[in-house]
């Protein structure tokens, strides 16, 4: 999903790079931190190579012999958000009367004046 090849590639990496905005990393952490768990957060995160996707996150802290640790699950949901956007466009272009959202050149030439004379 992140495009490593290897999953030791990916674990030589620091994981705040992967993240589009590194202030929802500390977000994040704090959370997990203070509640235990993060479950269903959207996130932006980059890719290796530097392309942006959308994750799904659920996140816990646990802690073992090596001591305290974070296990992430992540799903990729790009495809998922980029629908939703679509759908919202739509919606929006269903709403209104056709004519000011199909044809917006109706609403100029409706208001502009015919033969010098104003319309009420």
């Amino acid at each position: 999903m992140l495009g490593f090849e290897h999953p030791a590639d990916m674990l030589a990496e620091n994981a705040s790079e992967f993240y589009a905005q590194p202030k929802e990393r500390e977000q994040l952490l704090e959370r997990v931190k203070s509640e235990g768990a993060a479950v269903n957060i959207e996130l932006q995160f980059r890719r290796r190579d530097r392309q942006l996707i959308w994750v799904l996150a659920n996140v816990i802290s646990g802690s073992g012999p090596g001591g305290a640790y974070f296990e992430a699950t992540l799903i990729d949901i790009t495809e998922q958000k980029a629908a939703d956007e679509l759908r919202s466009i739509a919606r929006l272009a269903n709403r209104g009367p056709p004519q000011e959202i199909n044809n917006p050149l109706t609403l100029v030439l409706d208001a502009w004046p015919c033969s010098g004379t104003i319309r009420a």
